[in-house]
């Protein structure tokens, strides 16, 4: 919520539709539960704060900026365009995309590719394959 406000601000235009809001907010919540489940255990494996946090932002600024939140897809290179298409983050962003500022529900795809990111994750992370 706090993002929209600068945002219009800005000249953006939202979905009026409270609903689809807070739908693109569960979808935020669903996509960051997988990407939670596999911090944990690197968390349990730093010892200090800073080097955890280190280590979250090697990650994640690479998988942000491969991903389509700043760039469409079809522009990037052949070789960011494949680990897009990987990307959970990629489809977070077009699911919350689509509800909020185009109104469409159509994010099948979307949900699938996210439910099926928390299942990998979860099944390597009961299997111990994550410590």
């Amino acid at each position: 919520m706090i993002v929209l406000v600068p945002a219009v601000l800005a000249g953006a235009r939202f979905a009026i539709n409270h609903l689809l809001l807070v739908l693109g907010y569960l979808i935020v919540v669903h996509a960051f539960t997988g990407f939670t489940a596999m911090s944990i255990p690197v968390a349990s494996l730093i010892n200090t704060r800073e080097r955890f946090v280190g280590i979250v932002g090697a990650v994640s600024m690479p998988l942000f900026f491969a991903s389509n939140a700043l760039y469409p897809i079809e522009i990037v290179p052949e070789a960011i365009k494949v680990f897009a298409e990987v990307n959970p983050l990629t489809y977070a962003v077009d699911a919350v995309r689509n509800l909020v500022l185009y109104s469409n529900l159509d994010i099948s795809v979307d949900l699938l590719a996210l439910t099926l990111f928390n299942i990998l994750v979860a099944v390597v992370k009961s299997n111990k394959i994550i410590e």
